[in-house]
């Protein structure tokens, strides 16, 4: 966990990624554009989709003004059968 922190600490200490502002889940990295709403819902390749909201809790801003800066907390990710696993769940196949 400390190794995420430090891919988004900043020099003042805070961090660059962001949180969900109905769960508080993250870090939710979206440093790209401030407007969430221009590519949310669009067709990536034949199966892809861009979904720019909260991949725990499905909340949505459009505007990145709305969603809190990150704290640095990991909150406990809980499973889901409606939405992918948590990450702790996935492994990396040896090369």
């Amino acid at each position: 966990q400390e190794q995420i922190r430090n891919l988004y600490r900043k020099a003042d200490g805070s961090y660059s990624a962001f949180m969900c502002g109905k769960c508080s889940f993250g870090p939710i990295d979206h440093g790209w554009c401030t407007d969430l709403g221009c590519h949310h819902g669009e067709k990536k390749g034949l199966t892809g989709q861009i979904n720019n909201a909260c991949p725990k809790c499905k909340w949505f801003a459009k505007n990145i003004s709305n969603w809190p800066a990150w704290d640095g907390t990991f909150r406990e990710v809980i499973a889901s059968t409606s939405g992918p696993p948590p990450v702790e769940s996935l492994s990396i196949p040896q090369l």
